[in-house]
């Protein structure tokens, strides 16, 4: 991301909204983990699936937030630039 390559050369930390962006160069976050959303999904899937009614199900939420530090290993800025997720 632009953002956080940014604070890389300016030698910012920056504490970020998503895992992705700590593989960007951000320091870290606490969040979601969109496996174990994805995950729960399926099970609510699986629910629908096998008959049960979604007007009767129960709103969920993610069960847990995911501390996601940066491992010091960030990409060069050419090798963000390739990346659909490109923010100018």
């Amino acid at each position: 991301m632009a953002q956080v390559y940014s604070t890389l050369e300016s030698k910012t930390p920056t504490v970020c909204g998503a895992d992705t962006m700590v593989y960007d160069g951000g320091l870290a976050t606490m969040g979601i983990s969109y496996y174990d959303l994805g995950y729960q999904t399926g099970l609510t899937a699986l629910k629908v699936l096998a008959g049960e009614s979604t007007a009767t199900m129960p709103i969920e939420y993610a069960s847990q937030a995911t501390l996601s530090p940066s491992t010091g290993k960030w990409p060069k800025k050419s090798d963000l630039s390739s990346r659909n997720t490109w923010i100018a």
